[in-house]
């Protein structure tokens, strides 16, 4: 048999997500939305800027602040740290003047999202597409080799 205590901690807890919850997710860390798109849906005047969203559906406690384009509907998902240490030029051979490129750098140089796999795979689902923006600020620098006119870039 269930004491009192346990029912009323269970009518609590089912009270707060059934009655006080709201019926469409605002976008908060208390009330995630799934996704951008769906904040953008339910609420057409919502601005673009930084939301709470939960894809998986599940805990609140692993719903991730992102960046909402709402024009578009887009959720970004923010790096952690939001920028990759800078990195001095050191050639492969220990001289200046020769490139070295990024992935010969050690494996710590990755980039981080605080995002677990179900929260990924829940956004994918979601999603028609994706895409990822990168910045590269460079002074002396070649980002790339273009093959096609046989020079760095």
């Amino acid at each position: 048999p269930l004491n009192n205590e346990i029912l009323k901690n269970l009518y609590w807890e089912l009270r707060t997500r059934l009655v006080d919850t709201p019926s469409k997710p605002q976008g908060s860390q208390e009330h995630p939305a799934k996704s951008c798109a769906q904040l953008a849906r339910d609420y057409p005047d919502y601005l673009s800027g930084d939301y709470w969203v939960d894809p998986n559906g599940g805990d609140v406690k692993d719903a991730i602040l992102v960046s909402c384009n709402m024009t578009t509907g887009t959720t970004c998902i923010k790096p952690d740290p939001p920028q990759s240490p800078i990195i001095s030029h050191v050639s492969l051979s220990g001289t200046t003047g020769e490139p070295m490129w990024l992935s010969k750098l050690s494996k710590s140089f990755k980039l981080q999202y605080k995002i677990d796999h179900s929260q990924v795979s829940n956004i994918q689902a979601l999603s028609s597409t994706a895409s990822q923006t990168i910045i590269y600020n460079c002074q002396n620098s070649a980002a790339y080799y273009d093959s096609k006119h046989g020079d760095y870039r």
